[in-house]
């Protein structure tokens, strides 16, 4: 996958990777930090630099990935290739909120993942807890109808291209909604 996003980084293109990728991030940093740096080269004060560009991401999800777990390959790749987790950075997801649910609990292991480039292009995530989709019920075994996992929704501030030259204007923002069966679906809001 990381060859794959780097071939459309080089492209010039946006990437927007989203799915369940049964990885657990808690709310440990998905980017290098500037301090992590300094004992190569001069950087600029942290607290300063980072609160214009990336928010504090948070999450009701507090287990830690263990070491060689896929919470933490995920957090490397998005390290190595410049993306960051966009759940628990907007309005609509401001806690990061549960994505799977279970008879042994629930988890965040779901994620809209988004180059930094292009996160302040991110209007919205949401984690659409509802019962049409999800089998909400916590104890009882999954009933093979309904999915464990919480349908997300990402919205998108964006302009969309018609050919090379000719750019329209998005009015209305756009929304990235991945179903109960993961299937995506793109719809005007």
């Amino acid at each position: 996958m990381q060859l794959d996003i780097v071939e459309a980084q080089n492209a010039g293109g946006c990437i927007i990777v989203c799915g369940d990728m049964n990885a657990r991030t808690a709310e440990l940093n998905d980017y290098t930090r500037l301090a992590d740096l300094q004992d190569y080269v001069e950087v600029p004060d942290e607290g300063t630099y980072l609160k214009t560009f990336i928010p504090k991401r948070s999450h009701c999800d507090k287990t830690f990935p263990g070491s060689g777990t896929w919470g933490c390959e995920l957090l490397e790749l998005c390290r190595s290739t410049e993306l960051l987790i966009a759940n628990g950075q907007t309005v609509g997801d401001i806690k990061g909120e549960y994505t799977f649910t279970s008879p042994h609990g629930q988890s965040t292991i779901d994620y809209f993942i988004v180059s930094a480039e292009h996160l302040s292009s991110v209007a919205d995530t949401k984690v659409m807890r509802d019962a049409q989709y999800c089998n909400l019920s916590r104890n009882m075994p999954h009933d093979g109808q309904k999915s464990d996992h919480f349908p997300l929704q990402l919205d998108l501030a964006c302009t969309i291209s018609t050919s090379v030259t000719k750019l329209v204007e998005c009015i209305e923002c756009m929304q990235l909604v991945i179903t109960a069966q993961h299937l995506p679906a793109i719809q005007v809001c």
